[in-house]
């Protein structure tokens, strides 16, 4: 412990003034491992042409605690701010799932819109070739019908006696000659 001041001192040039919350966390499983004489100091290993020694007065390193509070070993209730964290991020999920429910539904629903609209457009298609086949047919029928007036036409007047036309034709030329 003594160690661990003076290489907290030598870092920040102040005091270790945690001593009382040192004593009730030093019994916690989390710094069990970190409060024994053997971790806080490397074992040296004798010195080589390759490594240059390490000072003795360098404070240890702990293992960082996850940032997402996935240690197994910590039993160390989740902060006031963190619990706000997981319950926006809850919260932020719950809405996402919610739009996403509502853009489902919304979509289904559209898609059965559009497929009765097809089905009203089919049917719509179906009743206007109908009537434009049936105009067509009506319009051929008129033709024909006109087509049977003008042989008709034509018949009479192939069929007049042309004898009988010659005296009516000249009767109305004397007239007309007579009058003027």
């Amino acid at each position: 412990m003594q160690i661990a001041k003076e290489s907290y001192y030598n870092e920040t040039k102040k005091l270790f003034t945690f001593e009382l919350c040192w004593n009730i966390l030093c019994d916690h499983e989390k710094w069990k491992d970190h409060s024994g004489k053997n971790s806080l100091m490397p074992t040296e290993a004798p010195p080589s042409a390759s490594a240059p020694p390490l000072p003795s007065s360098a404070p240890p390193e702990a293992p960082s605690p996850s940032a997402n509070g996935d240690n197994k070993a910590s039993n160390c209730p989740i902060g006031f701010k963190a619990a706000k964290l997981v319950a926006q991020s809850n919260n932020l999920a719950s809405k996402k799932l919610e739009i996403l429910d509502k853009n489902s539904k919304e979509g289904a629903r559209r898609g059965l819109e559009m497929v009765q609209a097809n089905d009203l457009q089919k049917q719509t298609n179906e009743i206007q070739l109908k009537c434009a086949a049936a105009e067509e047919l009506q319009v051929a029928l008129q033709h024909t019908q006109v087509q049977m007036e003008r042989k008709k036409m034509e018949n009479v007047i192939m069929n007049k006696d042309l004898d009988s036309l010659t005296t009516i034709f000249c009767n109305e030329k004397k007239e007309d000659h007579g009058h003027s």
